[in-house]
């Protein structure tokens, strides 16, 4: 396990997913395609201007839950955090799709967090074109330790999505 990927990994990965693929990044796996794939999203909060801090702790998200990832939620949900991830569109032409936004008000459902409104209304659950298929980014764990059910069914609607074929 030492030495990660590296760049011929990195490159093969980059071709699965343009060739039709799908990757599912949670948390801080975000960072790799977000930062070496050339895909049209940013994380806000790794600008060094941005101050949050989210120890772990349950957050109010809302959902786009006509797409299809998050088919079967509710507009409003809790989900789990470790802070870290806010993810923002530079896409002129639609590439990315925001499923998951923090909430724009009492964001903080259990725990502890400071440096709220760097987040407040920003996306925490993307998906990404890139070429013919797709990054599916978590900026939170939604199988944290199994104890997040209430964002179980997101991560199982992006396990179906990335296999399902049209009829």
């Amino acid at each position: 396990y030492l030495g990660g990927i590296g760049l011929e990994g990195l490159a093969a990965l980059d071709a699965f997913v343009r060739e039709g693929g799908t990757l599912i990044a949670f948390d801080r796996a975000a960072d790799l395609p977000v930062e070496f794939f050339p895909l049209p999203v940013r994380n806000v909060l790794r600008s060094g201007t941005a101050r949050f801090n989210c120890p772990g702790s349950l957050l109010r998200v809302n959902l786009d839950n006509s797409h299809p990832l998050a088919h079967g939620m509710p507009a409003e949900a809790i989900a789990f955090s470790t802070g870290g991830y806010a993810f923002e569109d530079d896409s002129p032409d639609g590439e990315v799709r925001v499923i998951a936004r923090y909430a724009t008000k009492d964001l903080l459902a259990s725990g502890w967090i400071s440096g709220e409104s760097a987040v407040a209304g920003k996306a925490l659950l993307v998906e990404v074109r890139h070429g013919s298929g797709r990054v599916v980014l978590f900026g939170f764990r939604p199988q944290f330790r199994s104890q997040t059910y209430a964002t179980f069914r997101l991560l199982l609607n992006a396990l179906y999505l990335a296999s399902a074929r049209a009829l």
